[in-house]
Formats: C-alpha cells, sequence, structure tokens
C-alpha cells in the first residue's frame, strides 16, 4: 500500500519502516468472505481507488 501511494503522489524519496513499532491494529481483518456471503462486491481496484482518493484531497485542498 506504501508503495502504491508513493506512485500515485509522486514520492521520490525512501520508504522506510520501524520494525520495533506496532504495525497498525493487532488483529487484521482481511477476509470479506462474510461481507461476500452477504452480497458485497468490490467494484474499485485498489490502485483506482488510492488514485481517486489522494485525487480528491488535492481538489479539496485547493477550495481553502
Amino acid at each position: 500500500l506504501a508503495e502504491r501511494v508513493k506512485q500515485t503522489t509522486g514520492y521520490a524519496g525512501e520508504i522506510t519502516f520501524d520494525h520495533t513499532k506496532p504495525d497498525g491494529t493487532m488483529q487484521k481483518r482481511m477476509d470479506v468472505s462474510l461481507l461476500q456471503a452477504l452480497g458485497w462486491q468490490a467494484t474499485i481496484k485498489l490502485k483506482t481507488g488510492v488514485y481517486r482518493a489522494y485525487h480528491s484531497y488535492i481538489a479539496d485542498s485547493h477550495k481553502e
């Protein structure tokens, strides 16, 4: 995800991780089978979602 954000934003620096710190939540729920059983299906690819979120942020930040 960090690499995708880097590509989308054009960031040219290096991404480093501090492995001595916790990595987000202690439990990550990546299984979406229950949601899919209820009829949910992702309609936006990660690459597209990151692109849209970033460009929406840029557009909104210029409104002030």
